[in-house]
């Protein structure tokens, strides 16, 4: 009987460690952001994450074309 009751308690130690570590999140800092991210705004940021609904090629030849 004992030892489900210490089973119990660190399975529920272990479960509120967990959750308490999801809540939390990573906490990163300028140049540790991962691939494809960069630090803005004291936050990292998705680089892929595109509100332009123009094409790269689009975009270059509007900033570099001059007629």
């Amino acid at each position: 009987m004992q030892y489900k009751v210490r089973l119990l308690v660190i399975l529920a130690a272990t479960a509120a460690a967990t959750v308490s570590a999801a809540i939390a999140g990573p906490k990163t800092e300028p140049g540790e952001c991962g691939k494809y991210m960069y630090w803005q705004e004291g936050e990292c940021t998705d680089a892929r994450d595109r509100k332009s609904t123009k094409s790269w090629a689009d975009e270059m030849l509007a900033k570099q074309w001059k007629p």
